[in-house]
């Protein structure tokens, strides 16, 4: 009976350091994230736009639609000038909050313009030269 209970304690004794070796898991060390400000991507100018317009001879009301990718801008407008509406297009780039723009609608010919946009780029204000009729605009995203 003792030889068997020694036999018992040495198999014991050879096994453990094997069967808890097996049982211990090493999790993977791991880094803190990086502290500091993370920059969030800057709103777009991609929406519905309405506003109003005036050279001094003449003012109206506009929609536009526009939809930004990169630095570049594109989009319909719809210009009201005393109830008659005339369609075409508008085009641009942005750099920071400054918008340089082109636009061409059917009876004004093409026009050329800048803008400011705020920061949450959902307000603008510019202006667009016409066949040598500089007209103001103001703006915002519906």
């Amino acid at each position: 009976m003792r030889r068997i209970q020694s036999i018992c304690f040495v198999l014991a004794v050879a096994v453990a350091p094997v069967l808890s070796s097996c049982s211990v898991k090493t999790l993977p060390t791991t880094t803190a994230p990086p502290t500091g400000t993370v920059e969030l991507a800057k709103p777009k100018l991609t929406g519905s736009w309405k506003g109003a317009w005036d050279s001094g001879s003449g003012s109206g009301s506009f929609t536009m639609h526009l939809t930004q990718k990169g630095k570049k801008f594109s989009g319909t407008v719809a210009i009201t000038i005393q109830s008659i509406t005339t369609k075409g297009t508008i085009k641009g780039t942005i750099r920071k909050s400054k918008l340089t723009l082109v636009v061409t609608a059917k009876g004004l010919g093409t026009g050329k313009g800048t803008a400011q946009v705020n920061k949450t780029r959902t307000t603008m204000k510019g202006t667009v030269t016409f066949k040598a009729t500089k007209s103001t605009f103001r703006g915002s995203k519906t």
